[in-house]
């Protein structure tokens, strides 16, 4: 007996005994397992406590971590609540090096516990279950859910040699990132200044502007979306400076140890030579004319920085810049740190893509929206290491980064900006948060649940629904174990039956768009390898005026899945005796094509549809043995009635589902829609249809 076992069957089969012990468990609260932070943090050791998770326990805080787990060499570690547990997900050390970041966080040093599912969850089947099932709970009573995306570096580093390779780089500017992912501007421009004193670059305020402004290895580059000129190259920029610095100074005298330019009398007075010589002006620096002059005015590298009407005359700026080296220890320095960077920031941004794309992840993080509590923070950046080196105890406003939904930075519509142009700066800063934003944030049911990684299928209904507006489906805690969930087209079916008809639309043209190596399966509707959402659900109800829906949202019987019973088979191993499904959608209007031909040069090849429309019985049963088969039907349902506003531009081809089949036995199979089926070309070739009479109206049968 279990503590699942349902109280019903307790009661036909158990002894009073059975049912008391029952009774007790469920009056008992549940137990909750905490790893104390401080003992983690300063010895090294993990020592775990067992408390009631009771609903309204303003004493009990803890941080519950939310990571991907990574594949190591297993770890035993004994939890000190009765079992041990069996560590493979990510390194202790670096989870001690994480309890050691949360002392030292303003927010969080007060909060004496953590939870990690690694740890803290008993892997004895039934307590497993148990703590699964409140997993929820668990999040919800967290008073912060704290995200790691690289708990699993050790993972990262023994797999490939490159992440090993970016992750000690980043170590290097720990502090660089920090102030980086936080956009503290200031803070990260005044490490800047320090790096080139460190590397012995001179204090010559134009020289200075120069590199942080006319190059987009600094904080304006990191953080700034500038396009270039087409013929702009970053290493020929940053080399011009230096050889009009060595130029400068063969004439003034003024080269430091670092190669660059020194401030000197005869510079400030400009020496005479504005055609050779980087010089100073008193006062405002703003103007490029006013901090370079070079030889080649008209093929200056930084003139190219910007866009510009002429950029015919970088052409030749191009071609001596494509083979550019560097040739100065500082130059490499500079170069070897914004590589540094630029490539942690890539990899930082491909791990949030990853860790937020699992469906326990997803259920995390959708808690976390409802109290605004999540934070983030990656093992890479090495606060102490940074703070060691200055001698600087003083960790008073220390922060993880804060993930606000209430309050966004980065929309859509400034993602949508980034690197629209080959010749952007490609800052690493506005394409982390956009990531973020877009992954925690903007992403639909059907995008989490269906493009979701889940070790198991029936994960994706039990971590998701819950947060969902579905999560009425959930009669008992075993409800979705019925399901029987075994594949992603199971999945798929049982959305369509439990989804409202605006998610079935969505589905079902989001399903419509067929890959051209996609082999088409049976049941059409369900079996296609989904690309990036690329129908607005919201396209439906936005603008009935203008668009108005090609489909009753009021009746969810306008799309319904329903079953075909099989044909009687004298194979008994045949696959075919199962219940085939279809889905039923009526459609306000569609549009038929009344001279389509297969075989034409407008039709397609049957290859592929042969065997799926033999299966259906797509076939004339008059036509004698060897006869063509029947005549097959074209037809292409909008999503919105265009019939009704011609006038109006359609919003795209994406908006289509196209069908083939027959009208005589009202079955058919989704086809690939050609990317040229525009509103013009349906509205001027095909034959309109309206399905509103309830007499007369087609119900397309889709399998």
């Amino acid at each position: 007996m279990t503590i699942d076992t349902p109280l019903k069957q307790l009661n036909k089969n158990s002894s009073p005994k059975d049912i008391h012990r029952l009774h007790q468990r469920r009056q008992k609260p549940f137990e909750i397992v905490l790893v104390d932070i401080q003992e983690a943090a300063k010895n090294k050791t993990i020592h775990c406590v067992k408390l009631p998770l009771k609903e309204h326990n303003e004493e009990l805080k803890f941080v519950a971590l939310s990571y991907r787990w990574g594949e190591l060499q297993e770890k035993m570690v004994d939890t000190d609540v009765g079992y041990n547990a069996s560590i493979t997900s990510f390194a202790l050390d670096d989870f001690f090096q994480l309890c050691l970041m949360m002392t030292m966080e303003k927010e969080v040093k007060s909060i004496k516990y953590v939870w990690v599912d690694a740890i803290c969850v008993d892997q004895h089947p039934a307590k497993r279950k148990n703590t699964i099932y409140h997993m929820s709970d668990i999040y919800e009573r967290a008073t912060y859910i704290l995200a790691v995306p690289d708990l699993h570096s050790a993972y990262l580093k023994n797999t490939m040699t490159k992440f090993d390779d970016i992750i000690k780089g980043s170590g290097r500017y720990g502090e660089d990132l920090y102030h980086l992912i936080h956009g503290n501007t200031d803070q990260l421009k005044a490490l800047e200044e320090t790096f080139l004193d460190d590397i012995c670059v001179p204090k010559n305020p134009a020289l200075r502007k120069l590199l942080f402004e006319y190059t987009d290895y600094f904080a304006n580059g990191f953080m700034n979306d500038t396009e270039h000129c087409a013929f702009y190259n970053d290493l020929e920029t940053l080399n011009h400076i230096y050889e009009t610095s060595k130029i400068s100074f063969a004439s003034a005298g003024g080269l430091g140890s670092g190669g660059f330019l020194t401030s000197s009398p005869a510079l400030a007075a400009g020496s005479g030579r504005r055609g050779r010589m980087m010089t100073t002006t008193n006062g405002n620096h703003g103007s490029l004319k006013d901090l370079h002059h070079c030889r080649e005015e008209t093929n200056c590298p930084l003139i190219a920085f910007g866009t510009h009407d002429n950029e015919a005359n970088c052409h030749n700026t191009r071609r001596r810049g494509r083979h550019q080296t560097y040739d100065r220890e500082c130059q490499q320095t500079i170069i070897e740190r914004n590589r540094c960077i630029r490539q942690t920031m890539e990899l930082l941004t491909d791990l949030i893509k990853d860790w937020s794309s699992r469906v326990w992840v997803i259920s995390e993080y959708s808690i976390a929206k409802k109290k605004n509590n999540l934070k983030y923070w990656f093992t890479q950046i090495k606060w102490p290491l940074w703070t060691k080196e200055k001698g600087d105890k003083d960790m008073t406003h220390f922060t993880f980064f804060r993930f606000t939904f209430d309050n966004l930075p980065f929309s859509n519509e400034s993602e949508s900006t980034f690197h629209l142009s080959g010749n952007s700066s490609l800052p690493v800063y506005p394409t982390f948060h956009s990531t973020m934003t877009r992954q925690l944030n903007q992403q639909s049911f059907l995008e989490m649940i269906l493009l979701s990684k889940a070790s198991r299928h029936e994960d994706r209904f039990y971590a998701i629904l819950p947060q969902t507006k579905y999560k009425h489906v959930f009669y008992n805690k075993n409800y979705v174990d019925q399901w029987k969930i075994s594949h992603l087209l199971s999945v798929k079916l049982k959305l369509y039956e439990i989804m409202n008809i605006k998610d079935k639309l969505t589905l079902l043209f989001w399903s419509s768009d067929i890959p051209r190596d996609n082999q088409l399966t049976y049941p059409t509707f369900a079996t296609t390898t989904l690309p990036p959402l690329n129908f607005d659900p919201d396209l439906l109800t936005r603008d009935p005026v203008r668009y108005p829906c090609n489909f009753d949202l009021t009746d969810a019987s306008n799309v319904m899945l329903l079953y075909d019973q099989p044909h009687p088979s004298n194979n008994d191993n045949d696959d075919d005796n199962d219940d085939i499904a279809y889905l039923s959608v009526k459609p306000l209007s569609y549009y038929v094509n009344d001279k389509f031909d297969s075989r034409g040069p407008t039709g397609i090849s049957l290859q592929q549809e042969e065997a799926l429309l033999k299966r259906l019985d797509i076939d004339d049963p008059e036509s004698p043995q060897g006869a063509s088969r029947c005549r097959l039907d074209y037809v292409c349902i909008p999503a919105l009635d265009i019939y009704t506003r011609s006038n109006q531009q359609y919003p795209g081809v994406f908006c289509w589902i196209c069908l083939i089949g027959s009208f005589r036995t009202n079955k058919w199979v989704l086809h690939r829609k050609t990317r040229l089926l525009l509103a013009e070309t349906v509205a001027g070739l095909f034959r309109y249809v309206s399905n509103k009479d309830d007499y007369t109206c087609v119900i397309f049968n889709i399998y």
